[in-house]
């Protein structure tokens, strides 16, 4: 329901069917009906005469605006059929994961984080889902070699290093948990006002990836990576330097 709210499906002629969607679609319409001079007339200028000599015809670019001026009035955001189809896909694989089932719930989505290092440089973080005692982010991983996806998965941390991404996002989260006794917070935050005293301190916390498979069967997985993995030391150097 808070998908629906927030986003709605693209409009696209295949839900039309009969509908007039490109110039030559339209010439052809005139052709058939009969109409005149339609002959080098640009797109709008077809609409025009279409509508005049065959007010019943139905035009795909009338129906598009009519379906934008609905989206913006209610506030919600366009996707595209495939990515539509893609986020609910994953939405379901998650959900039959006893593991996974409430990682991307409760609690903030896409934090921002905003901070400058220790020469002065500034950066920036963007936690997809703030646990209480972990910071979970989404990813894709594309297993075209048939491995086992365990397997996959150890491939795309090492060939993505996201050990990087890890360190880094800790480094944020240190500061996070300083902002949030401050009271340094901007935007709405659905947490109650004391969440900021409620949240592991930045020893404690743990980085959570939470894969799904592009191909073949929905299978997702977590792994789990503490603060203090030694994993992180290569990816600690390599961004201080």
């Amino acid at each position: 329901a808070a998908f629906d709210k927030a986003f709605v499906v693209d409009c696209v002629p295949e839900n039309h069917p009969g509908a007039l969607v490109t110039g030559k679609d339209l010439e052809a319409f005139c052709r058939e009906r009969k109409i005149a001079g339609f002959s080098g007339k640009a797109k709008a200028d077809l609409v025009a005469l279409i509508k005049r000599e065959a007010p019943e015809a139905v035009i795909f670019d009338e129906i598009y605006a009519t379906f934008l001026a609905m989206a913006q009035r209610d506030g919600r955001k366009i996707l595209k059929p495939k990515v539509a189809e893609e986020v609910r896909q994953a939405a379901a694989a998650m959900s039959i994961n006893e593991h996974l089932a409430h990682a991307f719930s409760g609690g903030p989505s896409e934090v921002s984080i905003f901070w400058r290092d220790a020469h002065g440089i500034p950066c920036k973080a963007r936690i997809d889902k703030l646990k209480p005692r972990t910071l979970v982010d989404l990813k894709k991983s594309d297993n075209l070699r048939g491995r086992s996806f365990a397997d996959a998965l150890r491939r795309d941390l090492v060939a993505y290093r996201y050990d990087i991404q890890a360190e880094h996002y800790f480094q944020g989260y240190a500061h996070l948990y300083d902002f949030a006794r401050e009271g340094r917070i901007f935007g709405d935050c659905p947490l109650r006002a004391d969440w900021g005293s409620r949240i592991a301190d930045p020893d404690s916390i743990e980085f959570t990836w939470v894969f799904r498979s592009t191909v073949g069967a929905p299978i997702c997985k977590g792994v789990r990576l503490p603060r203090t993995s030694p994993v992180l030391n290569r990816a600690r150097r390599e961004i201080a330097d």
